[in-house]
């Protein structure tokens, strides 16, 4: 799956926002908690685990996450979660330039089977009311096929 979207913020605070868990816990509380997550910004080689809570009464499986690699010049973040319901997947979040605005990309690969069309419609939905409560334009959510 790839989420685009278009903010008209400078890059490098845009890109300073996607590792911020605080500010992932305000711009998604209510349609998404994410109990256990750790407060501050990710970093580089770090581990944490985190139960995700959709509209604060159904609970997923636990998450673990590896922060792989944050190259702040590049504006990039790649990270590694498993969980008891998917196999493994790996997350490449990217803050591009684009004229007077950017382009926040997400790129979501799953190692195992596709979801399911249940999975797909909650995905869409949660990315694309995550980047209208940050304020994005043009949200973008494509599933392509393994």
């Amino acid at each position: 799956m790839t989420v685009t979207a278009r903010y008209r913020k400078d890059p490098d605070i845009l890109f300073a926002e996607v590792l911020d868990f605080d500010m992932l816990r305000r711009d998604l509380g209510g349609l998404v908690d994410y109990h256990g997550l750790p407060s501050g910004h990710a970093f580089e080689g770090q581990t944490y685990s985190f139960t995700p809570v959709l509209w604060t009464w159904f609970r997923f499986p636990e998450v673990h996450v590896t922060s792989l690699s944050i190259d702040a010049t590049a504006r990039e973040w790649r990270a590694r979660s498993v969980s008891a319901n998917m196999h493994e997947m790996h997350h490449l979040t990217r803050i591009v330039p684009d004229g007077d605005s950017c382009l926040w990309v997400d790129r979501y690969d799953m190692l195992g089977p596709p979801p399911g069309r249940l999975m797909r419609a909650l995905s869409r939905h949660i990315q694309k009311a995550g980047h209208r409560r940050r304020r994005a334009r043009d949200i973008r959510v494509k599933f392509e096929r393994p």
